[in-house]
């Protein structure tokens, strides 16, 4: 769910994306909620049911003309916020 938000939210914001192969940008899972694209309820550790404060790690791979989304748990301070 975290992952395909992630992605939904890059396709409408896709000039803040990185576009250089192996280039990456962060994004909080806080900006992608406000924007929209989750619910509080879709950011819950289901092993913990507390709120996850991570974010999506976005990675440019020129090779397949496309972006990479990781979800990063230790996320100090994401790229965009």
């Amino acid at each position: 769910i975290i992952v395909n938000a992630a992605k939904r939210w890059a396709f409408d914001n896709d000039n803040l994306l990185p576009y250089t192969d192996g280039s990456s940008k962060t994004v909080s899972l806080t900006r992608i909620q406000q924007d929209g694209y989750l619910t509080s309820g879709d950011v819950v550790d289901p092993r913990t049911e507390s709120n996850m404060a991570g974010c999506i790690k976005i990675t440019y791979d020129d090779s397949y003309k496309q972006h990479n989304y990781e979800y990063i748990n230790n996320c100090v301070t994401p790229d965009i916020q």
